[in-house]
């Protein structure tokens, strides 16, 4: 499947672009418990600028 940049994570209002290697967290839902470091924390999941989804909601330029 071909996705065009118009439905792309970098266009989607939920997007939150980090500026590092063409990444950044999707913020659709709450963030998620992670145990990557010793003290606890929450993360949202980390997207490429060129990933897509189901729930794109359109309204980043």
């Amino acid at each position: 499947m071909t996705t065009s940049a118009a439905t792309t994570c970098t266009s989607c209002v939920f997007f939150e672009d980090k500026a590092a290697a063409n990444a950044g967290v999707c913020r659709a839902h709450p963030p998620v418990p992670s145990s990557a470091s010793e003290k606890p924390a929450a993360v949202w999941p980390t997207v490429k600028n060129d990933d897509w989804c189901g729930q794109h909601t359109a309204g980043r330029q």
